[in-house]
């Protein structure tokens, strides 16, 4: 794909990521009227990028390990490298959470919820939203993946790369 294919892939998620901004937090939510969690919120994007098909459901370790095999370009937590087209995961010994870089500063997540938010009202308490946030808010970076690799692989001419 052309790089002003890919450019143009990357903004159309950064306006699905900042559409969904609000969002109330679900535990295990994948969708926006619903209620959606970190990994729910990173597969709107996948699929919205047309790497998997609207029919895909994981965790952010399993996002983090398809995107690797997908040919996603992963950096280490000591070789941070940030930037629009990243997906930024958390987690010291395994992966728990996941954002997606909206600039070099900020990230855009589903976080401040957890297993115990699973409706509307627990997430308006817990402050539990897709928001945006500098992504060092936490200190437990794992890796980060770059999904312009992918997407300069993919055939739009196909069914898979038709899912936008």
């Amino acid at each position: 794909m052309e790089k002003e294919m890919i450019d143009e892939s990357i903004d159309v998620a950064n306006r699905v990521a900042m559409s969904m901004l609000g969002v109330h937090y679900k535990f295990g939510g994948n969708t926006p009227a619903g209620g959606i969690d970190c990994s729910g919120f990173a597969l709107v994007l996948v699929k919205a990028l047309g790497i998997v098909s609207w029919r895909a459901d994981m965790t952010a370790a399993g996002l983090h390990d398809m995107l690797i095999k997908r040919g996603g370009a992963s950096r280490a937590a000591d070789k941070i490298v940030t930037g629009v087209g990243k997906f930024i995961f958390y987690g010291r010994e395994k992966i728990v959470h996941v954002g997606w870089f909206l600039n070099n500063w900020q990230m855009v997540s589903a976080q401040g919820g957890g297993k115990r938010i699973f409706n509307l009202f627990r997430a308006g308490r817990a402050n539990a939203f897709v928001k945006v946030l500098p992504w060092w808010y936490r200190a437990d970076v794992n890796s980060i993946v770059d999904v312009r690799p992918i997407l300069s692989r993919m055939d739009f001419g196909t069914e898979q790369g038709m899912q936008r």
